[in-house]
């Protein structure tokens, strides 16, 4: 029995460093894929006149593979053609359809190994979705991206580069090229940013690699990028969980926003079917506002902050609460909920200052 039990202790003080190694080597793995398409990003340009490969967006893919339209010269070759949010999402010939594949060979360099994501999710027999990856929408696309309806024109705001020459603002290794998609927003190949409004993500990134996702640049460097947005969804199959990792508040007096650690969280609530006007608490969670409370917790001493959190909820909410039903409602990760393509998720979080910030997310 002693025996047991020192094995058991090896293994669990061994389980979080094999877990963060096998993330360290996945995220290897994933940049050597991405420096994988860059180098084909090269040598494409270098066998095209230094012309960049086309880059289209969903509006310049059709539902038929054998179309001639996709073929090298036509109107709408491109990098990688194919949506990631139809049954596109498995088929392998779409990117070897693509004008970058001959350069590589290999449709796994297409897929970052942390990527889970499979269609269709939640279907009787969901597969691998095999490209986890996309290009700036910026560089050479077919149809420039363009907000709004179809005409509304294209901000002077926006720079469009079509060949090596057009670095020159801001720089090729200011300017970033492949990177890998958040598996809730992936379809085309195309990334998009609105420079008209740097606060709203129309495509947004990853969080992959320990909230880090991997990215190139159009010189050639690839690194991983940590994002430092205090509220982020994380998919798990057909899945999705909400994490909340502080708190950004707006100063209107100094125009400034400060950031709140998380514990400086008192609660927080999902509503995770959100219709765009009327705020509908689906699930609350209690984090406690005391920061020696939260040295505990992280300390494992989570029965000793939970009891202390539970006491001032019960006395602000004027009830008894049961403790079972409790450690449902005491973290920073919500409880798995499903999602569909354009559904909205409001985020309500309210410090121990009496501070309140909402933040709609949109599948």
């Amino acid at each position: 029995m002693v025996v047991i039990a020192i094995v058991a202790s090896f293994t669990a003080l061994l389980l979080p460093a094999l877990s963060k190694a096998k993330q360290q080597t996945q995220a290897s793995q994933c940049l050597n894929n991405l420096r994988q398409l860059t180098h084909a990003w090269f040598m494409y340009s270098g066998d095209n006149r230094n012309m960049l490969v086309p880059n289209g967006n969903q509006y310049v893919q059709t539902a038929s593979i054998t179309n001639p339209i996709y073929q090298s010269g036509q109107a709408w070759a491109q990098w990688c053609p194919g949506l990631m949010n139809t049954d596109e999402a498995t088929n392998p010939a779409w990117i070897e359809l693509g004008l970058l594949y001959p350069f590589v060979n290999t449709v796994s360099v297409y897929h970052c190994p942390s990527d889970t994501s499979q269609w269709p999710p939640g279907g009787p027999a969901p597969q691998p979705q095999l490209r986890s990856y996309a290009m700036n929408g910026w560089l050479n696309p077919i149809n420039p991206w363009v907000y709004g309806p179809a005409g509304a024109g294209i901000s002077n705001l926006v720079h469009i580069y079509t060949k090596d020459a057009d670095f020159g603002v801001p720089g090729p290794g200011n300017l970033y090229l492949f990177l890998d998609e958040n598996p809730l927003r992936i379809n085309d190949a195309f990334f998009v940013n609105d420079p008209k409004d740097p606060d709203d993500w129309v495509d947004s990134p990853s969080t992959y690699h320990n909230n880090a996702s991997a990215i190139t640049f159009c010189d050639g460097h690839a690194q991983l990028k940590k994002w430092t947005d205090p509220i982020r969804l994380h998919k798990d199959g057909d899945k999705t969980t909400v994490e909340i990792a502080g708190l950004d508040i707006y100063d209107p007096i100094k125009d400034v926003v400060n950031s709140r650690d998380v514990h400086d969280i008192a609660y927080w609530m999902v509503d995770d079917d959100y219709d765009g006007s009327n705020f509908v608490v689906r699930q609350v969670f209690f984090c406690g506002g005391d920061k020696d409370e939260f040295d505990e917790w992280k300390r494992g001493l989570s029965d000793i902050a939970k009891a202390a959190t539970k006491k001032k909820a019960e006395q602000t909410l004027k009830v008894e609460i049961d403790d079972e039903a409790f450690t449902r409602i005491y973290g920073h990760t919500s409880h798995p909920f499903p999602v569909k393509k354009g559904q909205k998720i409001a985020v309500r979080v309210i410090s121990q200052f009496g501070e309140e910030t909402t933040k709609v997310l949109e599948v």
